[in-house]
């Protein structure tokens, strides 16, 4: 066949490849982005870790507020409150409220979001590439490498470097074609695209790509050489560009200044804390083995996140192909150059440039993780590698030097498999396949990971061989399957251990579903009991208190108020007086805040100008003083109080620029108290109170940085129908069409936000009205919900809000105290627990009807039923229980005359039912304990447990605090434990039950009583 012939037909297969990929590559991207994070797509498993623990209380909250037309200017359920607005993880950024509005922030949307994040990684790359006049081949191949990078895999908790990550190509792109073109248009898409990472990006990403930037400004400048105009013009568009950035930031710019006073974060970190987390010398491993990051953290000397700069096998080989060849483009070089930089960088304290940049570079203190700077790193050599290599048109000597390169790599790679199993002391015996793709089991050891993905990386090098090596015809195809397979493959060896975990995301997602929707009123228990620890559930174990609604003292944040610090790091004493009072409490122990010693349950510490203010005051409370809050919202809390006498009323949450406060509609003096709360001076009778928080200049900032926003995209887009005036119909559609999708989602979410948060209240209504008209005063109904803001309400006979620690007391003992037949317990916007179900049930166990939902229900039953128990425990002599106890410790009461058990201070423990599972047990799906407390003064410290036992080793634990039944001291007041068994018990298991006195207090136990449900 002629030469001119097999050229035409190569050009014309090339073309072909070419027209396909330019067709489908953003579906390609899509799939293979939905492939590698297929256990996230398909809701088979949950994220983990800091996205759970951070970013989805965080969204959730936001949420929750704009749902409810607040701004989300002060998130009240953590860390006594902190200023949400000031924290630079932007709540202004458009994701926010585009998601919140439309669907609403829940872990399932928040997971779709991070696939979103991660497929726009793809786009922007490929784009970015496509914009340098990379080949379609080629870009699309290196923006899957790119996309499903060690970076994204490792920080998948972490969304807002995900984010930068993803913003990053976009925004070197249209800064390339800014400082090339210095026309309106790429001036436009530079600032809009800049804007864009400023508000969502991880802070540090974005200061990091600032630096990025002005590397190409000081490349771009010398090209101008001498010519001064250009060079004038140059510097005029720049600075332009920064006004345009600096006006669309006002909002950020205001919330830094505003908050920086309270926040020494924002003067900048220490440098041992800038040095946390770097990128070690051993994580280079992780360029090929990024399966070996997962295990043996003390190796590897960072967290396993920042341990993984994997950027593809192929990626890595078509870099090493790329720094051998003659550089045929210069601005490679730049790319190469800050790569090598920022890789330096990230080594933290293994080099000196990390504390270089910090000692002399501006806001190089203001963020951690060393780490983070192998995103430039990844960025950098895939560029270059795109730059220099083209995948479509290989020349004979760097078709030879390619597969040098490919049998390199799988010599070196098959070398450290043999050292590995050498080192490895059993090989490959001591261990299960499954254990990589099963969530929730140990880690393979470093020599079986590089093992196991050792041969995989043969096997994708040996097929990478041959494709070259044959024939050219489907080499497109293949190659673009190849770097998929290495995508998801390392992917999905990662996943487990930094993406995924064993949580159901469908059943996280109907936990909260079932939490209160809007701000229930706070109860009247000390904030202590509001602790993460008591709010932990199976899904959540930090900031847990954001999704049931609760004011909190903690939390597990880095954004932290110093005042917050200031207490908690060196009062402790103070700080377990305040939780132990509720978020409102009235005092006359104020003190100047040298007075420290003897620090009294209600002491309130006041600055010397303060406390001055307050001398001469009759300050006093009494035990009838009263206070009842009216309606509440995280930005304003309105009361009611009656006093004999002047004192003051703390206000537990943090004292911060904004708030104000208000006696009967005019403005007091706010006292910052306990060096972190607010306070205020309330006279003597009755007073309407309100606690405003008012920002106006934020909101003022706010709207200004949204029309700058929307200026920039108005004018771009008008500048695009300009030039192509033929799609101006085509572009005005798809606009106005978005806009129409965003209003009908809005408005479908508002409405069925709407109605969760509404419930069962109109049938509860009814059903209520009924009962009454038929039973009238033979019945009592009891109405749970977590927010009085529905129209109309049932008319209940008591109502106030159930959870797990609050009010439960009350209404142990109004059940104990009801003397009709029949009780309709019913609740509304959010769940009750199965503790206060079987409390209920314990009183009144005949259950005539029952409707319920995912947040709502109603219950209507009576007294008078035999329950089937299955260990009851009484305390009389010949009472064959089960129970084992000490007869010595049993007492009676002299009034009933019926037996109890005591626990004294020196008792940790007592009466304890121990039974194995049998044939008959092993179906077991619920226990519920019940019984009689008795305590000499209200308090927690009293655990109710719950384990079960396999082969000595603890399978199972359930605790409760039993403190939260009691509702008087003195007196009896029935409690509640209930576990469920999700998963199957086995013969021989051990169920274990008793009680622990963790605070070694005096109380006594009665009439304990085990009831056992199955399968």
């Amino acid at each position: 066949m002629p030469i001119d012939v097999i050229f035409e037909k190569n050009s014309t297969e090339k073309l072909q490849n070419n027209q396909f990929i330019k067709k489908y590559g953003t579906f390609i991207l899509l799939a293979v982005a939905t492939l590698a994070f297929w256990q996230v797509a398909f809701l088979k498993n949950g994220m983990k870790w800091d996205f759970v623990d951070a970013y989805l209380p965080a969204r959730y909250f936001f949420s929750e507020a704009v749902l409810n037309n607040s701004f989300p200017f002060w998130n009240p359920y953590m860390l006594y409150g902190v200023p949400f607005y000031a924290d630079l993880v932007s709540v202004f950024n458009p994701e926010f409220w585009i998601v919140a509005n439309t669907f609403g922030y829940s872990n399932i949307t928040l997971q779709y979001v991070f696939l979103v994040y991660v497929f726009l990684a793809g786009i922007c790359f490929r784009y970015f590439l496509r914009t340098l006049a990379s080949n379609e081949l080629t870009a699309l191949s290196l923006s899957i490498a790119y996309m499903l990078s060690g970076f994204t895999v490792g920080h998948a908790q972490h969304l807002g470097f995900i984010i930068g990550y993803a913003l990053m190509p976009l925004v070197v792109a249209s800064y390339l074609q800014f400082a090339k073109g210095l026309n309106s248009k790429s001036l436009l898409r530079f600032s809009l695209v800049f804007l864009l990472m400023v508000f969502a990006s991880y802070p540090g990403l974005t200061i990091i790509t600032i630096y990025l930037l002005l590397v190409f400004f000081v490349y771009y400048l010398f090209q101008k050489g001498n010519e001064k105009k250009v060079v004038k013009s140059f510097l005029m568009q720049h600075i332009l560009v920064a006004a345009i950035v600096l006006a669309g930031s006002t909002v950020l710019i205001v919330a830094f200044v505003q908050a920086k006073p309270f926040l020494e974060r924002y003067s900048g970190l220490t440098l041992e804390a800038t040095l946390l987390n770097p990128f070690t010398v051993q994580s280079f491993w992780s360029l090929l083995f990024p399966l070996a990051c997962t295990s043996d953290q003390a190796y590897f000397q960072t967290d396993p996140s920042m341990s993984n700069a994997y950027f593809g096998l192929f990626g890595l080989l078509l870099f090493l192909q790329a720094f051998s060849v003659k550089v045929k483009n210069k601005l490679s070089l730049v790319f190469l150059f800050s790569a090598i930089s920022c890789g330096l960088v990230a080594l933290g304290d293994g080099f000196y440039l990390r504390q270089f940049l910090f000692d002399y570079f501006p806001f190089m203190n203001l963020f951690k993780y060393p780490a983070i700077f192998r995103a430039v790193c990844i960025f950098g050599f895939l560029t270059y590698a795109a730059l220099n290599v083209n995948l479509e048109n290989f020349s004979a000597t760097e078709k030879k030097r390619h597969t040098a390169f490919t049998g390199f790599l799988i010599l070196f790679v098959l070398s450290v498999i043999i050292y590995s199993l050498v080192k490895t002391e059993a090989g490959l015996n001591t261990f299960d396949l499954k254990q990589l793709i099963t969530p929730g089991n140990r880690a393979l050891s470093r020599q079986q990971a590089l093992i196991v993905q050792g041969v995989v990386q043969i096997i994708l090098l040996v097929a990478w061989f041959f494709v070259f090596a044959g024939s050219a015809k489907k080499r497109a195809v293949l190659l673009v399957l190849l770097f998929a397979a290495d995508g998801i493959v390392s992917t999905q060896f990662n996943q487990k251990h930094t993406v995924t975990g064993n949580v159901d995301p469908v059943e996280f997602s109907n936990y909260l579903k079932s939490e209160p929707k809007g701000f229930p009123i706070p109860g009247k228990q000390a904030i202590g009991a509001n602790s993460d620890h008591a709010a932990s559930n199976e899904f959540t174990w930090k900031n847990n208190n954001v999704f049931p609604k609760r004011v909190t003292f903690d939390g597990l944040v880095s954004f932290k108020t110093d005042a917050y610090y200031h207490l908690t790091g060196n009062y402790p004493k103070l700080l377990e007086a305040m939780k132990k009072q509720p978020v409102l409490f009235f005092t006359d122990d104020v003190r100047a805040l040298a007075d420290t010693i003897g620090l009294g349950k209600r002491t309130v510490l006041l600055a010397k100008e303060d406390f001055n203010s307050l001398k001469g005051r009759a300050l006093k409370t009494e035990t009838t003083d009263q206070m009842s809050i009216n309606s509440y919202s995280p930005n304003h809390i309105q009361l009611q109080t009656e006093t004999k006498h002047e004192q003051l009323l703390v206000f537990q949450q943090n004292y911060f620029s904004g708030w104000q406060v208000f006696v009967d509609g005019n403005k007091q003096t706010l006292f910052k108290s306990n060096f972190a709360l607010m306070s205020v001076l309330l006279p003597a009778g009755k007073h309407l109170l309100e606690f405003r928080y008012r920002n106006n200049v934020v909101l003022f900032a706010f709207v200004f940085s949204v029309l700058v926003m929307l200026a920039l995209s108005l004018l771009l887009l008008k500048q695009q129908c300009k030039e192509r005036p033929t799609q101006k119909k085509y572009m005005l559609y798809v606009l106005y069409g978005s806009c129409m999708v965003i209003i009908a989602l809005t408005a479908l979410n508002r409405y069925l936000y709407a109605k969760n948060k509404q419930g069962l209240l109109p049938q509860i209504k009814n059903e209520f009205e009924v009962l009454k008209n038929k039973k009238g005063n033979a019945v009592t109904t009891f109405l749970s919900v977590a927010s009085a803001s529905h129209e109309p309400m049932p008319n209940a006979d008591y109502q106030s809000f159930l959870d797990e620690n609050m009010n439960v007391a009350g209404f142990g003992q109004i059940l104990a105290k009801t003397t009709t037949p029949i009780f309709a317990f019913a609740w509304a916007n959010a769940r009750v627990s199965d503790e206060v179900l079987a409390l209920f049930l314990s009183f009144f166990p005949d259950e005539k009807q029952i409707i319920t939902s995912r947040n709502s229900g109603l219950i209507v039953a009576r007294k008078h039923h035999a329950v089937d128990y299955s260990f009851v425990e009484n305390f009389e002599e010949g009472n064959q229980s089960g129970w084992s106890f000490d007869w010595k410790r049993v007492a009676h009461d002299t009034l009933s005359g019926n037996c109890f058990y005591t626990f004294t201070e020196s008792d940790e423990w007592g009466a304890s039912l121990q039974f194995a599972v049998d044939s008959t047990t092993k179906n077991l799906s619920k226990i519920s304990v019940l019984g009689d407390l008795r305590l000499s003064q209200k308090t927690d410290g009293i655990n109710l447990v719950i384990s079960v036992k396999r082969n000595k080793d603890q399978l199972d634990y359930y605790s409760t605090d039993l403190g939260n039944f009691v509702f008087a001291s003195d007196e009896w007041s029935r409690f509640a434990g209930v576990k469920n068994y999700n998963f199957n018990l086995e013969e021989g298991d051990e169920v274990h039950i008793y009680f622990w006195n963790r605070k070694r207090i005096s109380f006594d136990l009665a009439e304990l009583k085990v009831k056992m449900e199955y399968k």
